[in-house]
């Protein structure tokens, strides 16, 4: 390992114990942070200052360390948890992953596993993170394509509803559909059931039929985030003419289900950017509120 390397992974593995020393209320040795009185703030400024100040090439993981911890102490500060939330782009698809952690516990789970997994795992490394499930929003190819590797490197169970195991087996003919290289993957570990709690993070599965017979939306209700695969989009909605799609039980999950929910939170969806609640239900092409 390079000298430069070994001083980023030292540096590094000092800022994963930083959780610990906010909410233990400890001062690390040789004044690595200043001491500050009870007061998060300060801590806060401290690590976004870090953050402009080391903002170079090749400071990628570093730099985005101190900004989750920036995060965390602008969440305890504000009363609201304190979760990490990536959603990035993989796979031949561009289906977005998210990754859901938290920062105390250090647990989280990987959503829609849809390819790259090397670009997934090292996400995961740099927020050093422990992946307790892969958790799936429904059992099209582009949203399960790593499911496999990531299992593996991690030992994490995989997580589905059971009405979409028909698409899960079916996994090679939709590789041939869509022209993508298929590499088999396991069978899930566990079957997601409406209103179940989620391993962390204090995320609730909902059953969301439509797209696919057992579509799933992630709900945080503090932080008012939702994860709605391809059931949502920024004003649209998922497709229904493929395998087991049904438009009027897409109608009924998103104008029972997901507008009910509060307006100001914000939509992680399937493909494409971030929307809210409130913007789909004044705003969405197919569907209003």
């Amino acid at each position: 390992m390079a000298k430069n390397q070994s001083h980023d992974f030292d540096v590094f593995r000092r800022i994963s114990l930083l959780q610990q020393i906010v909410v233990q209320g400890i001062f690390s040795p040789g004044g690595f942070l200043p001491v500050w009185n009870s007061d998060l703030s300060d801590y806060r400024d401290y690590c976004v200052a870090h953050c402009i100040d080391r903002e170079r090439p090749g400071r990628k993981i570093i730099l985005e360390s101190w900004l989750n911890i920036a995060n965390y102490c602008e969440a305890q500060m504000t009363n609201q948890p304190a979760i990490f939330r990536q959603s990035f782009p993989v796979g031949p698809l561009q289906c977005n992953c998210t990754i859901i952690g938290d920062p105390l516990t250090r647990k989280a789970f990987v959503v829609d596993p849809g390819g790259d997994p090397d670009i997934i795992m090292a996400k995961l490394w740099a927020l050093d993170l422990q992946v307790v499930a892969l958790i799936h929003t429904h059992a099209h190819l582009d949203h399960f394509l790593a499911s496999g590797d990531i299992k593996k490197q991690t030992g994490a169970p995989i997580h589905l509803h059971e009405e979409d195991k028909f698409l899960w087996d079916n996994l090679e003919m939709q590789c041939r559909m869509f022209g993508v290289p298929y590499r088999p993957v396991p069978d899930p570990d566990h079957w997601l059931t409406d209103d179940e709690e989620l391993p962390c993070c204090e995320g609730v599965a909902m059953h969301t039929p439509g797209h696919t017979p057992g579509s799933m939306c992630f709900w945080f209700a503090r932080p008012k985030l939702l994860i709605a695969g391809d059931t949502l989009f920024r004003r649209s909605i998922g497709r229904t003419d493929l395998w087991g799609g049904d438009y009027k039980a897409i109608e009924r999950s998103i104008k029972q289900r997901l507008y009910t929910l509060d307006e100001e939170a914000t939509v992680v969806t399937g493909h494409g950017p971030d929307t809210t609640i409130g913007e789909e239900i004044r705003e969405n092409s197919i569907i209003r509120g």
